[in-house]
């Protein structure tokens, strides 16, 4: 009986273990659904009159960077990235000097990755066979400093109604398969 058990607990533990390893894998920066928001990003920010420029590495082989945008009326720039679940990202982005992040998800701004609330979220998402919550998304003006006048910077809001406004074609894909676009 208690081989039973303990054989049990094992097996829970391992499923438990490998559960979390494909949801971190499915999620992190450069799955196919980190590469959608990333395109969704883009048109978001092109939309709101920044231009696109270069891709900034946080680590250095690029596992995580961000994208810089640019804006006429405004003297700084802004960064940035999509990471997917979050982990252990947080760490990574703070360690950049002279980069305030912050993290956005769900329409709420954290100073470090939801990453446990988005597991939750992701794994009940699959139980009932429902598509997953959106990326994590890192955003940081790229100097030191108060945002300038005429920088019109995205809010945690902003960045909700990104997600609530992709285009249809992507909520669809994303639909089908098990992966979304859009907040709750």
């Amino acid at each position: 009986m208690k081989a039973r058990v303990s054989l049990s607990i094992l097996l829970v533990l391992l499923a438990a273990g490998v559960g979390a390893r494909v949801m971190r894998s499915l999620t992190q920066q450069g799955g196919v659904q980190v590469e959608r928001e990333e395109a969704q990003v883009e048109r978001f920010m092109v939309a709101r009159g920044w231009t696109i420029g270069e891709r900034v590495a946080i680590t250095a082989n690029f596992d995580y960077a961000a994208r810089l945008f640019r804006r006429q009326s405004c003297q700084q720039a802004l960064l940035v990235s999509v990471i997917g679940a979050g982990g252990d990202a947080g760490g990574l982005f703070k360690r950049m000097t002279g980069v305030n992040w912050r993290f956005m998800h769900l329409g709420a701004a954290y100073e470090s990755p939801p990453s446990v609330r988005f597991m939750l979220d992701y794994g009940l998402a699959l139980a009932l066979r429902q598509p997953g919550p959106p990326s994590i998304l890192a955003v940081a003006v790229a100097a030191e400093g108060s945002a300038a006048a005429g920088c019109d910077l995205p809010g945690p809001q902003d960045w909700r109604s990104f997600h609530e406004a992709a285009p249809l074609d992507v909520q669809a894909n994303n639909v089908q398969e098990g992966l979304r676009t859009s907040a709750e």
